[in-house]
């Protein structure tokens, strides 16, 4: 991700910054207020970041942690972590291909640089693979081909096998009581709107009670198709997951359906995969400082499937390892205890095992 916005002197913002004058006596108090309100915000950043960050007690001897923590050894942490996504196992460092040995690293590095207890939490993670592009037509009253990406996309966590489903369209509404249709026909292809009362997961789980074949949620206001994810937040056993392909459809394309709706008859082809795997965090707590008041500092050492992860987030990664290692070395007196984390699934979107004790 990079960030777009602007500088005052760039491009659409002037040569220079431009002086704002009031003649207002409301508005000139109100301009006094916020900018006293804007200095003591800032001064509780700066206290804050200094408790936070030095965390001392007494004189220092030691070489403050922004000093210590330097580019150059954020750098050597990240190249170790890219030639690890880079290297065999599938070009990224996800749950199922480099996480495993970036937490290897990680733990290598703090058991060589630093007295921390070193431990991992361990905890279950549905992971999805789309395995295929979908492949949606219309085949009643007419032949029509739908596009991937301008009209359909398939929803992450919607569908877990290899599909190929020919079955009529029925409409149920906003999706969000299965009970408001109890005429649906076992095994039709359910067509809902996005939004309304309940979220699209739920849409998902009702669509399956009524035993439909799949489900199109339409999006609203002329927005185009989105990759989602059908799957509670906050995952953990127990929690079901969406078992039938939901689809994320454009509002002209579920116009078109709607309109058609009585004699629709759809083609609908899709190939993911939902595992549940083990995956880990790993934690470092310092020996140091009061237990009863913990700082947790931490990052998330997974990445994406899709590439190596280095700005999302190797770099916080990579910072919080740089930052365990030079408390350690510079020997930061501390008042309170440090808890380091790298988390193992943030990508996924789960809950990230139980709190530490």
């Amino acid at each position: 991700m990079h960030d777009e916005r602007r500088s005052l002197t760039s491009p659409g913002y002037g040569s220079a910054p431009r002086l704002w004058v009031t003649t207002n006596p409301r508005t000139a108090r109100l301009l006094v207020i916020g900018v006293v309100i804007a200095v003591l915000a800032v001064l509780v950043v700066v206290v804050t970041l200094i408790v936070v960050l030095e965390n001392r007690k007494g004189p220092t001897s030691h070489t403050p942690l922004p000093q210590a923590v330097t580019l150059a050894s954020i750098m050597t942490h990240l190249k170790a972590l890219e030639g690890i996504a880079l290297g065999p196992g599938g070009g990224s460092r996800a749950v199922l291909t480099g996480y495993n040995k970036s937490a290897e690293y990680v733990m290598d590095q703090l058991s060589a640089n630093t007295d921390c207890d070193l431990y991992t939490q361990e905890f279950l993670v549905p992971v999805y693979t789309q395995l295929s592009d979908p492949v949606v037509a219309l085949q009643q009253p007419y032949n029509l081909s739908f596009v991937v990406g301008s009209d359909f996309l398939q929803t992450r966590y919607g569908g877990n096998g290899e599909y190929n489903i020919l079955a009529p369209v029925f409409d149920i509404g906003d999706g969000c009581n299965a009970s408001d249709h109890t005429n649906f026909p076992p095994g039709a292809i359910a067509i809902a709107q996005n939004g309304g009362r309940c979220v699209q997961y739920d849409k998902a789980l009702n669509a399956e009670a009524l035993n439909a074949a799949a489900l199109l949620i339409v999006m609203s206001r002329g927005a185009a198709p989105a990759y989602g994810r059908v799957r509670s937040v906050g995952w953990s056993p127990g929690i079901p997951l969406v078992r039938i392909p939901v689809l994320s459809i454009s509002t002209t394309m579920g116009t078109l359906v709607r309109n058609v709706i009585a004699s629709a008859s759809i083609n609908l082809v899709t190939n993911s995969s939902v595992v549940i795997a083990n995956t880990f965090n790993v934690l470092c707590a310092t020996k140091s400082g009061d237990p009863e008041r913990t700082v947790v500092v931490g990052a998330h050492l997974d990445g994406v499937p899709e590439g190596p992860g280095i700005n999302d987030d190797g770099s916080g990664s990579a910072t919080v390892l740089e930052m365990a290692i030079q408390v350690h070395k510079t020997g930061m007196p501390l008042t309170n205890r440090i808890l380091f984390a790298w988390w193992g699934s943030e990508e996924w979107r789960t809950t990230w095992g139980s709190c530490p004790e």
